[in-house]
């Protein structure tokens, strides 16, 4: 390979060998976002959501749970109705997903997303049975994201069909594409 022409993390990774362990982040709680606008390369700061609802979404703290927020999206029609928001609770022995469909932005500011941190259930309402994957595409943060994430989610959208959705950067990661499988929150 000529990494002169492909000078990319990802490229680079694979022609030495280097292990993937270890180099994805980490999260306790993940909040998964619906946003079909722009990503720039801090998809949640630079989105053109209302101030409150970025606010509700990074005040949300309880000591020892990584909490991760990433924006999602989806190649599906325009004429569905509202966003989905997705909470992953992420716990080793009782993993959980639960599944929202907000009519506005503003509808997340209803969420006691603090409950969750804290490792209380959601409302069984919302809980969701089906798995869920992402796959990181926002090249804004990573070039390796925008070269190779596309066409995984593709292939995994052939698949699995509406459980796959595009992310923003998912952080952590030397080797693109990287996919994250919900409720257990496990990177690939």
């Amino acid at each position: 390979m000529n990494t002169q022409n492909n000078f990319f993390c990802t490229n680079l990774a694979w022609e030495y060998g280097l292990s993937l362990i270890g180099t994805a982040t980490r999260g306790d709680l993940w909040f998964l976002l619906e946003y079909t606008g722009r990503w720039g390369a801090k998809a949640l700061e630079e989105s053109t959501l209302e101030p409150e609802v970025i606010a509700h979404l990074q005040a949300v703290r309880h000591p020892g749970v990584e909490v991760r927020t990433l924006l999602i999206k989806q190649d599906r029609a325009q004429t569905q109705e509202g966003y989905r928001f997705f909470v992953a609770q992420t716990h080793p022995q009782n993993p959980q997903l639960y599944e929202y469909t907000l009519s506005q932005y503003r509808d997340l500011l209803n969420i006691d997303l603090a409950a969750l941190a804290a490792g209380l259930p959601g409302d069984l309402a919302h809980q969701r049975e089906e798995p869920l994957y992402l796959v990181c595409t926002n090249g804004k943060r990573d070039q390796c994201c925008a070269i190779y994430g596309p066409e995984t989610y593709q292939a995994m959208q052939a698949e699995a069909g509406e459980d796959v959705w595009q992310s923003s950067h998912i952080g952590g990661h030397n080797q693109s594409p990287i996919m994250l499988f919900f409720p257990y929150g496990i990177n690939y």
